[in-house]
């Protein structure tokens, strides 16, 4: 009977230790959890607040503000759930007064203005581009309309085209410059070509056009004037030797 009773405190041991092992690689598994899961979110709200520094390069909507500062929102909703925090709570609450006020502040000047420098145009294309990506995440996940996003990023796109061509048109005033007018005839059939694939144009992409058309014209104008002296310089190298071996008069 003893024996017995032991074997089963012993068996009873084992199943609290067992079960109490498990308990603790299940509370650690969740610490982890926790800390991903917090870990992503801080690095989508990072990711976000960088783009929104960028807001006075950037031609942004105020509809592309709130749906970044929505997500942002989201995030700080989910570290929520986990973290009981005071000052994630108060970020919430921030936040959400600051969509109210980007919802009815007037509308943004979303007039696109060429980037200064090289470095410029290489920052702003890399954030249209990481917008963009959110974008599609933020409409995979339901945050936004398909109208919202359709718009949102064909401003984006048309966007990074100009700033393409801006940089393209800054190439050919260099070459022309170095009188390179081969390589800016290049360039300029090469932005001609690569503007008329496009399914859309607004007023500034046409200016650009018109103004490579103009240019191109330009060149080809003044091509021509020089093989046209030097045909004539070259017909009168060939009067002058005729001239010199004529045979000569008797006078």
């Amino acid at each position: 009977m003893f024996f017995a009773i032991t074997i089963f405190i012993i068996i009873l041991l084992v199943f609290v230790i067992i079960a109490y092992m498990l308990y603790s690689d299940y509370q650690v598994q969740q610490e982890m959890d926790k800390k991903l899961l917090i870990s992503r979110q801080k690095n989508i709200i990072d990711e976000t607040d960088d783009i929104l520094m960028n807001v006075t390069q950037i031609p942004f909507s105020n509809r592309m503000i709130v749906i970044l500062q929505n997500r942002i929102l989201s995030s700080l909703q989910i570290i929520a759930t986990v973290q009981n925090s005071i000052q994630v709570q108060q970020r919430i609450n921030d936040m959400s007064s600051q969509i109210e006020i980007t919802k009815t502040s007037p509308s943004r000047d979303t007039q696109f203005a060429p980037p200064a420098n090289a470095d410029q145009s290489l920052k702003m294309i890399r954030t249209m581009r990481r917008l963009r990506q959110i974008l599609r995440k933020e409409f995979n996940r339901g945050r936004i309309s398909k109208n919202d996003f359709v718009d949102e990023d064909k401003v984006l796109e048309i966007n990074i085209y100009k700033i393409q061509f801006s940089n393209l048109m800054n190439n050919i005033e260099e070459a022309l410059t170095n009188n390179q007018n081969g390589t800016a005839r290049d360039l300029i059939k090469g932005g001609l070509g690569s503007l008329n694939k496009l399914q859309f144009r607004d007023s500034w992409l046409e200016g650009v056009k018109n103004h490579l058309e103009e240019i191109l014209a330009r060149i080809n104008s003044e091509a021509e004037k020089r093989l046209e002296q030097e045909m004539a310089n070259e017909k009168a190298k060939e009067s002058d030797i005729d001239i010199l071996f004529m045979p000569k008069k008797k006078w």
